[in-house]
Order: structure tokens, then C-alpha cells, then sequence
């Protein structure tokens, strides 16, 4: 700071920044301190304060707690589509109050993270949905603090939602190289080749976030779904299984891996996984109707029936379940029922999108389409 764009403190002599309204040192009140000249020994003083922060500042061990703190403040890097909340360090209070004879020593005032405001505006814009003066506001965070990691990374995520797919993959990678040890980041980038159908890189990123924390959940299971879709459901379901260990309840782990088990021709575990998601969620018409398709492949024709009847006793209007009922009626060779489960499917689903062949195999079978 030049030696005329202080406010020196006058409970305690500390030189202060002209825009703060409290003393950085003692929390005494800056209002009606214009900024100005220090006295002499303010200045001595002043000078000692300038040079400790310089030194510290320079510091690796400074930058490093800082950029700790801000994100155990603000939480994590952002996590590409929903798993994962859009962070932003919290930016210090600018004003503390000053302590009172025997309570806690006032807490100092950290300057303001570089960027900090442009990582902020950039973050709510983007919430809102105004990408394009996203950008803009997170460039100029970029060309401020271009090794900033976590503005790399939601300048990434603005690009995505502008379309612009090439230099977001860019960023998002500039964004690992400035916090390799960051797993956001690289399960970011992972779900960014997942969603653009590079699955092979997907699964090599996977990899990478497994290698980086190999009890994390998250990595196990996205790279097991992802492995999974790549040709290795036996595989998949290995990691899928590790994942379900590290968090048991977990209903989308378990989806996963009841799919990749069936997809490996594991009847049985499949079975078993599809049980444990319809007790999880009785009323789940997608599990149930997987778990009676799969009890039908696996001989248990009449049990797989049992299990879709159940489901409509549970829920009435569900339209499903009588849909999964015709289907399993009409591959027993039991037409007649099959109709009526295909009739009552289309009178509470008249607009579904396989309603005409539905209604076509209905016809075929005796029956005349539902009105």
C-alpha cells in the first residue's frame, strides 16, 4: 500500500486498505478515518505489518492454507451434472467487531481471494442461466488468476452449457493440471466424455479417480456403470459390488449393479439385487417389472407374475405394471388375460409412446383396441 492510501487505526496504529470499515488487526471501527499520511510511528509500525504480510504472502505454505480454507468454506470443485453442488470460495467478511474486555480475541480480516468476485458473479450467472455473460465474467477471472483452478473449472462448466464442447474439455483438463489431486475435477471431465459418448476416455478417467481414492463410492461406481456399457458387465458388476460395500443402502448403486449382473448372465445375483430394490421401493414399476422379466428368463414364470399382480395391488393407477403383466401373459401363451392387461394398460395410458403396438397386439389377439 503507498504511504497515502491508508487508514491508520487509532486504537492500535495499524495501517488498514481505504475500503475497510474495521481494523484489520484489532477490529476497531475505520468510520470518519479518512485515508491519508501515517504518523511516524504508524509508519514504522505500518511498514513492519506490510513487510510480515509480503513475506507471508510469498509463502507456498500461505497460498496453500488459504486455498484449503476458502474450499472448506465454499465445499468441493464442481461435479459435472447433479452429484455434486457448484462451489465458490466464501469470500472473508470485510468488518468484524471489535473485541470487548474479556470475551475472544477479534478474528483479523483476510484480504479478499484473488478473483473472488468474478468466480461469484460468474457462479450466479451461470445458476441463472445467463451463460453468456458467464463467460465473460469468468474470463476475466481467468486472465486475472490464470492458475486458479476451481475458476478453470466453472469456466469449464459454462462453456459446456454454451455448446462449446471442444474448449470446455480443454478447461476442465487445465483445471486437473492445476489440482491434480482434486477427484471433482477428474470425475468431471469423466462424466463430460461419459455424456458425449467417448466412453472409453470415460472409463480411463474413471480409472484415474479409483487409482487417486480407491475407496471413494463415487469413482467405484461410475466406473463400473461405465465399464459396464464398454462390453465388461463382469467387471462392472465386480465394482459395482466394491461400491455397494463402501455404502450398502445406496438405491442407485444397487440399480446399477442388478443391471450389469443381468447383463452378465448373473440370473441369480440380478435376482437378488432386483429383490432388494423392490423391497427398497415397492412402488418402483421399473425395478419390480426387472425383477419379474428377469424371474421369467430364469424359469419362474408364475413367481414373475406374482410379482407384477402385487404391484398393481399396491398401486392402482400405476399403468406399468399391467403392461409388464400383458407381456408376461402373452409369452405364456394366456391371450385372453393378456388382453385385458393390454386394454387396462391403454385406458390408463392412452398416450404412451407404444401405445399403437400395444393396441395392434391386442387386436392380433382377439381383442379390439381400447376406445
Amino acid at each position: 500500500m503507498k504511504a497515502g492510501d491508508v487508514r491508520i487505526c487509532p486504537s492500535c496504529q495499524a495501517r488498514n486498505k481505504p475500503q475497510w470499515e474495521f481494523c484489520v488487526r484489532c477490529g476497531e471501527s475505520l468510520q470518519g478515518v479518512a485515508a491519508g499520511e501515517p504518523k511516524p510511528e504508524a509508519a514504522k509500525v505500518g511498514a513492519e505489518q506490510e513487510e510480515g504480510e509480503r513475506r507471508a504472502e510469498s509463502s507456498p505454505l500461505f497460498w496453500l492454507t488459504t486455498v484449503v480454507g476458502l474450499l472448506l468454506l465454499g465445499g468441493g470443485a464442481v461435479y459435472f451434472v447433479t452429484n455434486r453442488p457448484m462451489e465458490t470460495p466464501a469470500v472473508p467478511a470485510a468488518a468484524f467487531a471489535r473485541a470487548t474486555p474479556g470475551a475472544a480475541p477479534a478474528v483479523e480480516a483476510a484480504p479478499a481471494r484473488p478473483g473472488s468476485s468474478h468466480l461469484t458473479v460468474g457462479r450466479e450467472l451461470l445458476e441463472k442461466g445467463d451463460v453468456i455473460r458467464a463467460l465473460a465474467e469468468l474470463a476475466a477471472g481467468i486472465q486475472e488468476v490464470p492458475d486458479d483452478p476451481i475458476m478453470r473449472n466453472l469456466y469449464a462448466h459454462a462453456l459446456w452449457q454454451s455448446g462449446n464442447k471442444d474448449e470446455a474439455f480443454l478447461q476442465f483438463r487445465e483445471a486437473i493440471r492445476l489440482a491434480p489431486q482434486d477427484l471433482g475435477y477428474h470425475i468431471d471431465l469423466a462424466r463430460a466424455f461419459s455424456s458425449s459418448g467417448r466412453t472409453t476416455e470415460a472409463v480411463d478417467q474413471y480409472q484415474a479417480c479409483v487409482d487417486l481414492e480407491p475407496r471413494s463410492p463415487v469413482c467405484l461406481r461410475e466406473l463400473g456403470s461405465a465399464v459396464s456399457k464398454l462390453g465388461d458387465p463382469r467387471r462392472g458388476a465386480t465394482l459395482l459390488g466394491q461400491a455397494l460395500e463402501l455404502m450398502p443402502d445406496n438405491f442407485f448403486i444397487l440399480q446399477d449393479l442388478a443391471a450389469a449382473q443381468s447383463k452378465a448372465g448373473d440370473r441369480a445375483g440380478a435376482i437378488q439385487s432386483y429383490r432388494r430394490l423392490v423391497e427398497m421401493a415397492p412402488k418402483d414399476a421399473v425395478n419390480r417389472g426387472m425383477l419379474a422379466e428377469t424371474l421369467y428368463q430364469d424359469g419362474k414364470a408364475q413367481e414373475a407374475m406374482a410379482v407384477v399382480r402385487t404391484g398393481i395391488q399396491l398401486d392402482a393407477n400405476a399403468a406399468q405394471p399391467h403392461r409388464d403383466l400383458g407381456t408376461l401373459l402373452d409369452r405364456a401363451g394366456n391371450f385372453a388375460e393378456a388382453v385385458q392387461e393390454y386394454r387396462e394398460y391403454l385406458r390408463l395410458a392412452p398416450n404412451a409412446p407404444d401405445a399403437k403396438t400395444v393396441s395392434a397386439r391386442a387386436a392380433e389377439l382377439g381383442g379390439s383396441p381400447a376406445s
